[in-house]
């Protein structure tokens, strides 16, 4: 089959990033590090929304998170205030705690993008894992493009292109639309992971490892490499996250 016959790449649009974690984070990091202090007035959302570059609705849902973690209070009438006890230990534990959070929710989300995966990969019949392995050549040359112009926003779009197409033959519309749930959900934390040149160069080669396991008709194969693949990003995730942490 010649790649002329293969159906092209259509670009996908990129999911919304959940600018309200990230938001949430950088005002805890201002009242640990004094900006804001205990029992000072914060900002009205519009003010801080600007200051931080983002969104009043991203500002109104950090300050729900910073809330519920104790670290900011809300006055009816009055506004939003550190709380008076923040600059003791326990305000570095809740910091601390938000990243947590979002870290173990991405690590459940990964696992469950794994199983869902694998599964849907495993119903691939054996006799369309040529047609598959031929697109998903098609995609990781893109992909290898992408990365020698350092094009991360198409890198990321291209390797959700990558995970979806194996999905299309695995015969469960369901499980389909499930781990391409998934997939959408954990779009930002791909697109972090991927804009570091030597993560993506090691996403890269697992991806070569997966388009074999097809090229050889062994879905088995694929669905396992897919499984490593998986853990193996969610290791990157985590680094991503811990040098981003250190050099803020």
């Amino acid at each position: 089959m010649s790649y002329s016959n293969v159906a092209e790449v259509t670009p996908r649009p990129d999911p919304p990033e959940r600018l309200s974690d990230v938001t949430a984070a950088h005002i805890a990091r201002l009242i640990e590090n004094g900006t804001y202090a205990p029992g000072q007035q914060l900002p009205p959302e519009r003010d801080l929304a600007e200051q931080l570059g983002v969104s009043r609705t991203a500002v109104r849902e950090a300050f729900r998170a910073l809330q519920a973690l104790g670290l900011v209070e809300a006055h009816v009438g009055r506004g939003r205030f550190v709380t008076l006890d923040a600059d003791d230990k326990r305000s570095h534990y809740l910091a601390g705690q938000l990243f947590e959070l979002h870290m173990n929710e991405l690590a459940d989300l990964s696992e469950v993008r794994e199983l869902l995966e694998a599964t849907a990969i495993r119903r691939v019949p054996s006799d369309r894992c040529a047609v598959i392995a031929e697109r998903l050549s098609i995609v990781l040359a893109s992909a290898e493009s992408a990365l020698e112009q350092e094009d991360y926003a198409t890198l990321a779009r291209l390797d959700s292109e990558f995970h979806s197409i194996p999905l299309e033959y695995c015969g469960n519309r369901a499980l389909q639309v499930l781990a391409n749930g998934m997939i959408v959900a954990m779009g930002g934390a791909t697109r972090e992971v991927l804009a570091a040149h030597d993560r993506a160069t090691a996403s890269l080669i697992e991806h070569q490892r997966i388009v074999g396991a097809f090229a050889a008709g062994d879905p088995e194969l694929a669905a396992m490499l897919t499984g490593h693949h998986q853990n193996s990003a969610q290791h990157r995730r985590v680094m991503a996250r811990a040098a981003k942490a250190i050099s803020e």
